[in-house]
């Protein structure tokens, strides 16, 4: 007769870790963010000295082709970049944020916008208009690395719980292959052919159903993921009450970080 030792709750808490521990991951992301910030990095002050403000400022926002630069001045402004897409769209039939980057004339005219919004001839309420108005020193944040460090850490966010999350899965692979088991992901009937992080043995025939997430998200969107998880569980409890798999029940396990 085998016994199963069942650890207690002091001895559980004794054996968790508030954070995960990738360093790998924090060093990639924090040379990804140091990266971008330096490469966002305005130039002198006194390099544009002769130029007017709109000039800087829309020769600063070209060879931006995914508008991070542009989203770092939005930020600054106070502004939304959602709701400066819509404005876009409106000047420009349908353009994008994107256009701005390629087109010299859209770029101007926004920038001529951030830094005045009140000489823009298109109607825009007050209110809108005033979450666009750069700082009159805007010049003076763009040049400060450390600024534009903050502000891209801050925006790298699912960036870094997308990375860590994979990290972790990653993990939980390598401790069930020193198991001698293997594992698959993917698409699996009995929980309503929803996609599954790590399924053991095999997705047709499932013994053990591993779920992993790691977010930085909200606690509205975290209840989100937990009753989304709550549904696969309780499809696996009622599968496994079957009369029909009785004999061979399936484990469904949630692994949750953030």
């Amino acid at each position: 007769m085998s016994i199963v030792y069942k650890i207690g709750f002091d001895e559980l808490v004794q054996s968790m870790s508030f954070f995960l521990d990738f360093p790998e991951v924090e060093d990639e992301i924090e040379y990804l963010v140091a990266k971008s910030a330096a490469e966002a990095t305005l130039a002198e002050v006194t390099a544009h000295a002769k130029k007017k403000p709109v000039d800087v400022l829309s020769e600063y926002l070209c060879n931006d082709p995914k508008a991070n630069k542009l989203k770092l001045v939005v930020r600054i402004a106070g502004g939304s970049i959602e709701r400066l897409k819509r404005i876009v769209e409106a000047m420009y039939n349908g353009a994008s944020i994107n256009d701005i980057s390629k087109n010299e004339v859209i770029r101007k005219r926004i920038a001529s916008f951030l830094i005045n919004p009140n000489n823009e001839t298109m109607f825009i309420p007050r209110f809108i208009r005033g979450g666009f108005k750069l700082p009159y020193d805007w010049m003076e944040y763009l040049k400060d690395e450390r600024f534009l460090f903050v502000l891209y850490r801050d925006s790298v966010g699912p960036k870094y719980a997308a990375r860590m999350g994979f990290q972790f899965e990653q993990e939980i692979r390598e401790k069930i292959s020193e198991l001698d088991y293997v594992c698959e992901k993917g698409k699996v009937e009995i929980v309503g052919n929803k996609e599954v992080d790590i399924v053991v043995p095999q997705i047709k025939d499932p013994v053990l159903l591993v779920m992993v997430s790691y977010s930085l998200t909200t606690s509205s969107l975290q209840s989100s993921k937990a009753n989304e998880q709550r549904q696969m569980y309780n499809m696996v409890q009622e599968r496994n009450r079957s009369r029909l798999h009785q004999g061979k029940k399936v484990f469904f396990v949630n692994v949750v970080d953030g």
